[in-house]
């Protein structure tokens, strides 16, 4: 398959991944991603089937919400996971309750990861399985 067909799809796959973990990822770290890839916000938002997530994602974006306890290393490797992860396996799962368990130290990655191969967060999870 051509790349900048992959692409696309991988792009539309990670919004759509984004559309639903949008309660399950930190506000902070969506604001910070959408100011970083503001061309993904609208077809989140056309994803999102709730009202109430949408207004609380554009109120967020316009006053550049930040939380006080913010960690700004896991902030960058949740933007740099979702920028090089690969997405499709994600929308090609039929299963919702299988969708539901997805996270994002399971999405496979594009490119080496910068933070090591077996990068941990806090409680001792892996937060990568590596390359593809």
């Amino acid at each position: 398959m051509k790349y900048r067909i992959l692409k696309k799809q991988n792009d539309l796959a990670r919004c759509k991944y984004l559309a639903d973990k949008i309660g399950t990822i930190q506000r902070g770290i969506l604001v910070k991603y959408f100011k970083r890839y503001p061309k993904d916000l609208p077809k989140v938002l056309k994803f999102l089937t709730s009202d109430r997530y949408k207004s609380i994602l554009k109120r967020d974006l316009r006053n550049n919400y930040e939380n006080l306890s913010f960690n700004h290393m896991l902030c960058e490797w949740t933007i740099w996971q979702l920028a090089n992860g690969y997405f499709m396996p994600y929308v090609r799962e039929k299963n919702p309750i299988l969708l539901i368990e997805w996270d994002l130290r399971f999405i496979p990655l594009f490119e080496k990861n910068p933070y090591g191969e077996f990068h941990m967060d806090q409680k001792g999870y892996i937060m990568s399985e590596g390359c593809i």
